[in-house]
């Protein structure tokens, strides 16, 4: 884990983080911010993300227990750090999809059962199609 001498070495770091999506937050999102390319380099890759059953599930997810243990040597190092989490507009996804903005541990039957649904059905679509679909969707305007 690397961070810069001067952060490491601060009296207090003020770090404020713009929740975008429901897996940001807390002192791993301190480590990614702060982090050098050195230490990121070993989580933020393809590799990591091919061995991660789910990215929004703490338990199953290779690059957040990465990120996690990342946050854990910062703190254990005695760095003193005054976070704010902020959130903008998180009303990301139409309501098909509005179980992505949610962690996985929170969906509901009908969450899951529209998770299934998609991804089925995406598997069996071409990937042109695909990436149409995806780049279509418009976040609720309110």
């Amino acid at each position: 884990m690397e961070i810069s001498k001067r952060a490491a070495e601060s009296d207090l770091l003020v770090y404020v983080n713009i929740n975008l999506v429901a897996m940001d937050g807390g002192h791993k999102s301190t480590a990614t911010g702060l982090a050098s390319y050195r230490s990121l380099r070993h989580h933020h890759n393809v590799r990591t993300m091919q061995h991660s059953r789910s990215f929004m599930d703490q338990h199953r997810s290779e690059l957040h227990s990465s990120n996690w243990r990342m946050g854990e040597v910062i703190r254990n190092a005695g760095v003193k750090i005054f976070q704010i989490e902020t959130t903008l507009n998180n009303d990301t996804f139409p309501k098909p999809f509005d179980f992505l903005q949610k962690r996985e541990w929170e969906w509901s039957l009908r969450d899951r059962s529209s998770y299934l649904a998609s991804t089925k059905a995406l598997a069996r679509t071409p990937g042109r199609l695909r990436r149409s679909i995806f780049q279509s969707v418009l976040a609720p305007t309110t």
